[in-house]
C-alpha cells in the first residue's frame, strides 16, 4: 500500500466532514461528530510517516492534543449524545476550533517530502538545502522500493547518484578534472552526462573501481527514464535494477563520506 502523505489525509479529512475548512465552535464547546468519521480520520492519520509530520512546537503541541481529544472522543459518549456520536470539546489550546478542524489546519503545515530519519546523513555536504533534498530524494527511492514502484525508485537512485557525482566534481574543480579526464564533453560539468561524470570521478579518485561498477549499472537505469530507449532495448525497471541503483548511492555516498575533501573545497 502506498503510504500516506499529508495532503492527501487532509483531502480526505475534506471529504468526510465537507465544512471542515470553515468549522468553528466556542470555547467549551461540545460538538458531535459521527463516531465512525472520526475513527477514520485518526486511522488515516496514524498512517502518515512521522517524518512528515514537521511542525512548529506549538503547532505540534495542538496537534498531539487534537489527535489525543479526537481518541477520547470515539470511546467517551458524552451526556446527551447517542452512542452513534463521538463529542469533542474545544479547548483554549484549540482557538475555538474543533479537534478535527486542528488536524485539518496543521497536516496543510507538512510537507509531503522529507527525509527518513534512518537515511544516510550525508554530513560531507555543507550546503544544508542541497543535502537534506538529496536525504528526501534517498528516502523517497526506498520508500518507492519497499512500495514495489520499481520505476521511481530506479530512476530517482540514479538521478541522486549522478547529484552526488557531479557536486564532487564540481569541489574538484572542472579545470584539474579535466587534467586527469579528457572529456569528450566541452560544456561545462552540469551538462555532462552521467557517464563522464562517472568516468572522472573514478579518474579523480572520488571513487573506487568497484563503486565505479555498481554507478554504471545505475547510469544503465537511469536511461531507462526515456521511453523511447527503454522500448529499443526491450527493458524495464524491476526490484534488481531499483537495488542496484540504490546500492550505487550507497556506494557513493560511503565513499565520499571518506574522502579527505580540501578544507578549500
Amino acid at each position: 500500500m502506498p503510504r500516506l502523505v499529508p495532503s492527501k489525509v487532509r483531502e480526505s479529512i475534506a471529504l468526510l466532514r465537507n465544512n471542515v475548512a470553515a468549522e468553528a465552535a466556542q470555547v467549551g464547546q461540545i460538538v458531535a461528530y459521527n463516531r465512525s468519521v472520526v475513527q477514520a480520520i485518526i486511522d488515516l492519520v496514524d498512517q502518515i510517516p512521522t517524518e512528515l509530520v514537521a511542525l512548529p512546537p506549538e503547532q505540534y503541541a495542538s496537534f498531539s492534543v487534537a489527535v489525543s481529544v479526537a481518541r477520547h472522543s470515539i470511546v467517551a459518549v458524552a451526556p446527551g449524545h447517542n452512542a452513534d456520536q463521538a463529542a469533542m470539546v474545544t479547548l483554549p489550546i484549540f482557538g475555538g476550533h474543533t479537534a478535527v478542524r486542528v488536524i485539518y489546519d496543521s497536516l496543510g503545515m507538512c510537507s509531503d517530502e522529507a527525509a527518513n530519519p534512518q537515511t544516510a546523513g550525508l554530513g560531507f555536504i555543507a550546503d544544508g538545502d542541497f543535502r537534506e533534498g538529496l536525504r528526501t530524494d534517498i528516502s523517497t527511492a526506498t520508500s518507492a522500493l519497499a512500495n514495489h514502484e520499481y520505476k521511481g525508485a530506479t530512476v530517482l537512485a540514479g538521478a541522486v547518484v549522478e547529484a552526488l557525482l557531479l557536486w564532487g566534481l564540481e569541489h574538484v574543480g572542472e579545470a584539474n578534472v579535466r587534467q586527469v579526464f579528457q572529456a569528450k564533453e566541452k560544456r561545462t560539468l552540469e551538462w555532462w552526462a552521467l557517464g563522464d561524470l562517472i568516468g572522472a570521478a573514478h579518474a579523480c579518485k572520488l571513487i573506487s573501481d568497484s563503486t565505479k561498477k555498481q554507478a554504471e549499472l545505475a547510469q544503465d537505469f537511469r536511461n531507462l527514464i526515456h521511453p523511447g530507449r527503454a522500448q529499443r532495448l526491450d527493458a524495464r525497471c524491476t526490484l534488481g535494477t531499483a537495488y542496484s541503483a540504490l546500492a550505487a548511492v550507497d556506494a557513493v555516498s560511503v565513499e565520499f563520506a571518506a574522502y579527505k575533501w580540501q578544507p578549500s573545497d
